[in-house]
């Protein structure tokens, strides 16, 4: 159920007034094990993601969430192991978590992705609109009830996450509301997590650290990222070798809207590494609205079409939604291409979950689709080809 911010602001007053507030005053009790103590000595690193930023002290560490929009600080988290006292001084900089933290609960299924790669299947408890996860060991456990919905869509159920207590609450920037405080208050971390605005495909990925920082996994999270960059960059570099360079369009229409890409998103650098030639909105790092004629103009011969359009499964369907389409090149080419492989039939796509940790996986789908010959073997895993 969708509750008003006022009616938030007052339900979360009186739960505090009632009690529930002494989470604060008797915090958990958790043993510190010596492999935490050694993955916390890590010293984590940030080096493609312009959203966050990591300091790392001896005894804490701090972390600085950035406004996508401004660039000024929109959150920042204090972070320490468990039973590590620290000064009022530093605890009062920010949010103060103990790591590892026990328990999450994520509104969005791209952040489940990070929970999957770094196997912390059994400390998700909460997830929005959970039946559109596609990870089958997290799905066995929302069977088992062991996961609860805490949301539809981009509506959260503020009672059901209160009732769960996660320690940390993982949501982007526009989730945020005026009693995110509050649930801080109760001893809930809302954590934000704007991957999703960040330039890159790699810079996206990083933001796997953030989850590594909190869950005592920083030395795993940089291992799997330091491979998946080695991994881009040697695709990256195949790709150049390719004897020509495609011209590709991106993206479908939308309620008689088209939104084009602005140069610097992580779609344009990803069809680029590739090693094609993208038309974009012009300089920015935002999408922006287009109509069909100004689309036509700009993508009527391009060779290839790239397209997120969901739950379209031929050519006769994704006709269907706009008959104009035919009118382009790649589609009189049975050159269209969909990201929906592993789209599930009620919803949810695995591109927008684990995808978002395996930019090489993304990249390499794309070199497949544009220079066939520089991948013979190798099979598409969130692209298909629309018959």
């Amino acid at each position: 159920m969708k509750l008003s911010k006022i009616f938030l602001v007052l339900f979360l007053t009186q739960v505090i007034h009632i009690g529930c507030v002494k989470k604060q005053v008797e915090p958990k009790t958790i043993a510190r094990k010596k492999s935490d103590s050694i993955d916390f000595a890590f010293q984590t690193e940030i080096k493609f993601a312009k959203g966050f930023k990591v300091i790392n002290h001896a005894r804490h560490k701090e972390i600085i969430v950035f406004h996508p929009e401004t660039r000024d600080t929109l959150s920042v988290y204090i972070t320490a192991l468990h039973d590590t006292s620290l000064p009022d001084n530093i605890k009062t900089k920010g949010i103060h978590i103990s790591v590892p933290a026990q328990t999450i609960a994520c509104l969005s299924t791209t952040h489940v992705g990070a929970v999957e790669i770094l196997n912390l299947h059994e400390k998700l408890i909460g997830a929005g609109t959970p039946e559109y996860i596609w990870d089958k060991k997290i799905q066995n456990r929302i069977a088992q009830g062991k996961i609860k919905e805490i949301g539809r869509g981009m509506g959260f159920n503020l009672e059901k996450i209160v009732a769960l207590e996660p320690d940390i609450l993982m949501q982007n920037y526009m989730d945020k509301t005026d009693v995110d405080g509050n649930l801080t208050n109760l001893g809930i971390a809302v954590v934000y997590n704007n991957a999703w605005r960040e330039e890159t495909l790699l810079a996206r990925a990083e933001w796997l650290k953030l989850m590594g920082l909190l869950f005592g996994k920083e030395q795993m999270a940089d291992s799997i990222f330091n491979k998946v960059v080695c991994n881009y960059n040697e695709i990256k570099n195949t790709a150049s070798k390719a004897e020509r360079k495609p011209t590709v369009m991106y993206g479908h229409d939308f309620k008689g809207v088209w939104y084009l890409p602005q140069d610097k998103t992580y779609s344009v650098e990803a069809i680029r590494d590739a090693n094609a030639n993208l038309k974009t909105a012009g300089a920015g790092s935002k999408s922006l609205p287009k109509s069909f004629e100004e689309v036509f103009e700009m993508y009527h011969d391009a060779e290839y079409w790239l397209s997120t359009h969901s739950k379209i499964q031929d050519m006769d369907e994704f006709l269907s939604t706009n008959p104009r389409y035919g009118e382009f090149q790649a589609t009189k080419n049975n050159k269209v291409y969909l990201n929906n492989k592993r789209e599930k039939p009620d919803g949810g796509n695995d591109y927008w979950e684990s995808g978002i940790n395996r930019p090489d996986l993304l990249l390499k789908d794309i070199v497949k689709i544009l220079h066939p010959e520089l991948y013979p073997e190798y099979e598409c895993i969130y692209w298909k080809h629309l018959e």
